[in-house]
């Protein structure tokens, strides 16, 4: 929550293969989009993340404010049934969890859902200190060419490797 914590604050990423954009509106209140132009499916802000008081697309110019709403088109005078309302980007689910913002893809859920659903972590991290503790220190992003299985295992098999493939890191 701390890189979007004034007014006009945003960051952006994908989940999956779908980009987003996360800005703090002009009342500071949290808004999460696909960061993708209603006009041609260009990416909206190519920034990682930053300061901004609209969201302009590179390729025709479609502007859209902080908020989500389309403000300016260019050269769309006369085209019937056109109507701007109806072209602000589209929405996904937001939600902040401590230091956390949560996305959801499919739209936002009823709060008891979310609730019910997390509450057996919420209780458990909370006991660690995770809504108080815990801060945004830095954002890295790596591009790996490889399988994704081979960091995700490496990673969730609790060392069990260790004392096989880095002797040096093991207590073994």
């Amino acid at each position: 929550t701390g890189q979007v914590s004034t007014p006009g604050s945003f960051f952006t990423g994908t989940i999956g293969k779908e980009p987003f954009l996360v800005s703090s509106d002009r009342d500071n209140t949290l808004r999460a989009f696909y960061n993708v132009c209603r006009h041609h499916g260009n990416i909206v802000e190519r920034r990682a993340v930053g300061e901004a008081d609209q969201f302009t697309c590179c390729y025709h110019g479609w502007t859209y404010g902080v908020d989500g709403r389309l403000k300016k088109t260019t050269k769309m005078q006369g085209i019937r049934n056109f109507v701007a309302g109806q072209n602000a980007l589209k929405t996904m689910g937001v939600r902040t969890w401590g230091p956390l913002v949560l996305l959801r893809l499919a739209g936002h859920p009823a709060s008891d859902e979310f609730d019910h659903e997390v509450l057996p972590l919420r209780q458990e991290l909370e006991g660690l200190g995770f809504s108080s503790g815990m801060t945004h220190v830095c954002r890295r992003q790596y591009q790996l060419e490889c399988n994704w299985k081979l960091i995700i295992d490496n990673a969730a098999d609790g060392g069990y490797h260790l004392e096989y493939v880095h002797r040096d890191l093991s207590d073994n």
